[in-house]
């Protein structure tokens, strides 16, 4: 019986470079140098397609050259645009390039955020084109908002949120909530933020919320947001001195001390650090208090140092020197070894030396309903422990 004659082989194609480079660019692996080297010899250098892998394989000088050339050879695609928008310099040439794919969305974005720098009127025509494609576009409708913002036209920005209550957009949201509390509508501020901790409940969206529930003397539901922000295991400035600013609030003076402490030492160039510091109940002692009122003392002329003539801290500068009128160190000269003449003079000036007892008569009312020994401040304050 003859053996049986054996199929020739087919011949299998072995991948193009433009299939490797596909290939290579949906891989979750990092690419091998070699692969890199092997693969870019056989692209042509002034392609869209050589530029993404110099990207891929970490050239950026590559990329960015082969980018620049296909744009130069007549490339003009919706990724392209956007690429090189990114790396132009200045943004008039960015805007020249986005302008040149006007059918994509992504570049329209971007060429009207690129708006909120000045030309706000170029950004609203392309909010507008982007808003009669599609009505319910969230992303251009949240650029509106910025858009109204940076003109100062609240009324229009805000009737724009009030318009959009069912979006599930966090940018729009957060958007929304900038334009209230600039404009001094917590109420819609607090809406706002409300939707975006819908949506994402982040550190930095609690913190914000918290701050202005405590400018509505709501403090202990502002406790409770910081509290919540602590325990995501977060623990940046702005949400640890929330905490103890809140803590303050409700008369729970020791543990508010403590956590404004931990804030002053995570954000020691913030100026307003020491001002929160200084200024807590506890802190505002009368000069007897030797050792107090030289660290009070210190943390207000480092506040004043880092705050400069800067207008935001303003109003602080001015409390304090209201302050100053009713400093005991005044009154207590003759008394204390701290209160000579030229501690006197400074603590005046930098008001270090307010009326411990002002402050404490006001405590019992705003500290009789909240229990300063419950889980959640304990919690805090090992949380934010360094």
């Amino acid at each position: 019986m003859a053996p049986p004659q054996r199929l020739p082989e087919r011949a299998v194609a072995e991948p193009t470079a433009p299939e490797r480079a596909a290939s290579l660019l949906a891989s979750e692996h990092a690419p091998s140098e070699h692969a890199c080297a092997r693969l870019l010899a056989e692209l042509a250098p002034d392609t869209t397609l050589y530029g993404d892998v110099a990207a891929r394989c970490d050239r950026p000088d590559d990329a960015r050259r082969a980018y620049e050339a296909a744009w130069s050879a007549g490339a003009r695609d919706c990724a392209l645009a956007l690429v090189l928008a990114d790396q132009s310099f200045p943004v008039d040439l960015a805007r020249e390039r986005l302008r040149a794919v006007p059918a994509c969305r992504a570049a329209s974005l971007r060429l009207a955020e690129l708006a909120l720098d000045g030309a706000t009127d170029e950004g609203l025509a392309i909010v507008a084109a982007l808003l009669r494609r599609d009505a319910d576009d969230a992303d251009a409708i949240a650029l509106l908002v910025r858009l109204h913002a940076a003109r100062a036209e609240h009324g229009a920005g805000l009737s724009v949120c009030e318009r959009a209550p069912g979006l599930a957009h966090l940018a729009l949201w957060r958007a929304c909530a900038d334009l209230a509390l600039e404009a001094g509508r917590l109420h819609a501020a607090e809406d706002a933020l409300r939707a975006a901790l819908a949506l994402d409940p982040t550190p930095s969206t609690l913190a914000t919320l918290g701050e202005l529930l405590l400018r509505e003397r709501r403090h202990e539901e502002a406790f409770a947001l910081f509290g919540a922000a602590l325990s995501r295991g977060d623990t940046p400035y702005d949400v640890v001195t929330g905490a103890g600013r809140a803590l303050d609030r409700l008369g729970c003076l020791d543990a508010a001390d403590a956590l404004l402490d931990a804030a002053m030492r995570r954000a020691p160039e913030r100026p307003e650090a020491y001002w929160y510091r200084a200024t807590s109940p506890i802190n505002l002692v009368p000069c007897f208090d030797m050792e107090r009122s030289r660290r009070v003392l210190s943390w207000i002329e480092r506040f004043l140092e880092l705050a400069g003539d800067d207008p935001r801290f303003a109003d602080a500068v001015e409390q304090a020197t209201r302050r100053c009128a009713r400093s005991p160190a005044r009154r207590s000269a003759q008394a204390d070894p701290l209160c000579e003449p030229g501690i006197v003079e400074r603590l005046t000036r930098h008001c270090g030396g307010t009326d411990r007892a002002l402050a404490w008569r006001s405590l019992p009312a705003r500290a009789s309903s909240f229990d300063c020994h419950r889980g959640d401040v304990a919690a805090a304050l090992q949380l934010a422990a360094p």
